[in-house]
Formats: C-alpha cells, sequence, structure tokens
C-alpha cells in the first residue's frame, strides 16, 4: 500500500462539493525514494478557505466540509482570504473540521506535511515562512507542502521540498484566463518538476467569477505517494 492524499484545491465556494463533486483524477508521485508506509484513510488537504466559508452557512457546504473531520483535513491559506478579514475566515473554517497549517508543519505516518501562507498576506505581515514551516524537520523523511500558488515552488526547491500541493490557477478556467495564467504561473495544472522537488497544481474544485469552465474542467485529486525503493 502506499500513502494517499486527496487534493480539494480552489473550492471558491462551489457547491459542486456537496451536490455530485467533480470527477476525482489520480497522480502517482514517487516521493525521491523514501518509503512512505502506508495509512488506512487519505488525508483530506484543501485550499481558498474564505470562499468557501463564505458558503458555509448553507447546509449542503457544512454536510460536504463534515467528512473532513473523519480524515484529518488540512489547509493553507489562498489569496482570497486576504481581501478582507483573513484571521476570522481561518477561525471560521475551523469550525468545519479544517486545521489551517499557517507557515507551519506537522509529522504524519510516513512523511511530513507543511503548509505556508499564501504570498497575499504579506501586505498585512502574515506572508509565507518557508524557514519556520520547515525548520527542524528530518531530511530523511518525505514532505509535502500545501502552497495554494505555484509560484511557491521555487522557494519549495530551495528548501529540498519533495512535493508542492498548489491549486489557484483553476487551470485556466476559460478564454482569455488561460493566457493570464500561463503567463502568472510557472505550472498551470498538473504534475511538473522542478530539480528534485515535483509540483502538482489542481485545476480545483469551483470556479472564479463567472461559474463556467472552459477547457478546463473541475477536479479532485487522489494523490499516491509511493516509494522508488518499494
Amino acid at each position: 500500500m502506499a500513502i494517499r492524499i486527496q487534493s480539494i484545491m480552489s473550492a471558491n465556494a462551489s457547491p459542486s462539493l456537496a451536490d455530485g463533486a467533480p470527477p476525482s483524477r489520480s497522480l502517482s508521485a514517487p516521493a525521491r525514494g523514501r518509503l512512505c508506509r502506508p495509512v488506512t484513510r487519505p488525508y483530506g488537504l484543501g485550499g481558498h478557505a474564505g470562499l468557501r466559508t463564505c458558503w458555509a452557512g448553507g447546509t449542503p457546504w457544512r454536510r460536504a466540509s463534515g467528512r473532513f473531520r473523519t480524515v484529518g483535513g488540512q489547509f493553507p491559506t489562498g489569496n482570497h482570504e486576504y481581501f478582507s478579514g483573513a484571521r476570522q475566515w481561518v477561525e471560521e473554517v475551523r469550525t468545519l473540521g479544517l486545521h489551517p497549517l499557517e507557515n507551519a508543519r506537522i509529522e504524519l505516518a510516513g512523511f511530513d506535511l507543511a503548509g505556508v501562507n499564501d504570498i497575499a498576506g504579506e501586505s498585512t505581515g502574515q506572508g509565507p515562512d518557508f524557514d519556520r514551516a520547515l525548520a527542524g524537520r528530518d531530511p530523511a523523511r518525505a514532505c509535502v507542502l500545501l502552497a495554494h500558488q505555484p509560484v511557491q515552488i521555487h522557494e519549495a526547491v530551495r528548501h529540498h521540498v519533495d512535493l508542492q500541493l498548489s491549486g489557484h490557477t483553476h487551470g485556466g478556467q476559460l478564454w482569455p484566463g488561460n493566457f493570464i495564467a500561463a503567463a502568472a504561473n510557472p505550472t498551470v495544472a498538473g504534475l511538473d518538476r522542478y530539480g528534485d522537488t515535483q509540483l502538482y497544481v489542481s485545476r480545483g474544485a469551483g470556479a472564479w467569477g463567472p461559474p463556467t469552465r472552459v477547457g478546463a474542467p473541475s477536479d479532485i485529486t487522489v494523490i499516491e505517494l509511493a516509494s522508488k525503493q518499494a
């Protein structure tokens, strides 16, 4: 068996999570030759706390978010949280059973899971701090990093992260957003490698602006961490 992570990024208040979820995608990501022990259930990971919370008062989202209470859902902050009241958004999402990784790290069975704040938080003194998030970790253990924006991959490489999980781009969502996303992000969707670090960018489960996608279908990705040495 291998460790499985369910990644739900950029949900943006989409009712699809509760009413007919978008199709899941499977991805196998070797953990740079390190052994990852099996777990009995997937860890739930998410992004964009703020706009999801806008819909949190409704029964469908609270019903859907209840699933995270059973799997230990973790999330990093996204850029939308910092539009206003980031601290209030994060605290509200805690009530839904999700746990923020704000420049922090936890040790799980077989690997470390870290999260850094979104770069939008720099305007309020709450930006990403990779040194703080990854301080004191055992370099012999695989490390998965939650960082909302793909552009944070360069710091992840410098800090020897094995795998970064990001969202933000919505896969371009629709024209001309696809060109804007490609110009602003090193990877718009899917799996890439930067040095010894892998980056996976989810197209996300929701939409930003118009509730429409063209050529960038929603996804919830199930990522399987497997050792090359297994």
